[in-house]
């Protein structure tokens, strides 16, 4: 049995307990059960940051900056699975989406829950930017979670969490592409992140009911790319999912496959 440590910033006792039982009620449907989950959660994003950003400085890491724009964190710097989420995430998001994005962040704890996946190093001969290679990392591990989350019969939360984030970023999407896809370093960044967005979701589109849903957000969130672009990115996340490997060696093959099929192809 999982012992859930929790610490609460700010939150109500109520809203508290809600949300662990969230945390505990994904566990217990996992095969694999990690000893310890350490849960803080904290009443505000401001909050959460900063906290964040402090254990940035303490544990001398640098991918918190990359994800500003989170409303929740998973790490393992204490030795152990720990999730930080923002309770504000539930008025923002709203409640399905916001619990989606605690469920994810579960999902993180359970695969993702060992110092090994969050120090992994680039391949020497690897000719992607840092921050890149940073965000497939991401892709894969989301791709992982949401394999999960999918077989567990969360769906519609994740479909939420996912629309919210998406229809968030298009506005911008679609104002810095005429801009970086004139920038060699910035458009792989850019087409990294939209992998991202795309592992997130993919194995979801496996559900009948919400298929023609997904795709059209897809569709959306691609908008802005000539079609060889969008086409190529579909392809190799379709690619990567059939990938039967240790999230390691996922990791370094899909940065491969970035490589050939985007970095070298099209941009």
């Amino acid at each position: 049995m999982t012992k859930i440590v929790t610490r609460s910033f700010g939150v109500d006792v109520n809203k508290e307990e809600e949300l662990k039982d969230t945390v505990k009620d994904l566990i217990l449907r996992v095969e694999y059960k990690p000893p310890i989950v350490y849960f803080y959660i904290f009443k505000s994003l401001s909050s959460m940051r900063s906290y964040a950003v402090s254990e940035e400085l303490k544990y001398g890491v640098s991918t918190w900056g990359l994800s500003e724009d989170f409303y929740a964190f998973h790490d393992a710097w204490t030795g152990a699975p720990r999730i930080l989420y923002a309770a504000e995430a539930l008025e923002i998001l709203g409640e399905k989406a916001g619990l989606g994005c605690l469920r994810h962040e579960v999902g993180h704890a359970v695969l993702h829950g060992e110092i090994e996946y969050y120090i992994i190093t680039q391949p020497l001969n690897s000719k992607i930017l840092p921050e890149t290679f940073y965000i497939i990392t991401v892709a894969i591990k989301d791709l992982e979670v949401s394999n999960l989350l999918f077989k567990k019969g969360f769906i519609e939360d994740q479909l939420a969490f996912f629309k919210s984030i998406v229809y968030k970023e298009i506005s911008s999407q679609r104002a810095i592409w005429p801009i970086v896809r004139e920038n060699h370093k910035l458009a792989q960044i850019h087409l990294a992140s939209l992998l991202k967005d795309l592992a997130f979701i993919f194995p979801f589109k496996a559900c009948y009911e919400f298929q023609e849903e997904i795709e059209k957000v897809v569709s959306e969130n691609l908008s802005h790319l000539p079609r060889e672009v969008k086409t190529s990115l579909v392809d190799l996340v379709s690619e990567i999912a059939t990938l039967k490997l240790a999230t390691l060696e996922k990791i370094r093959e899909a940065t491969r496959l970035f490589e050939r099929k985007i970095l070298f192809s099209i941009i």
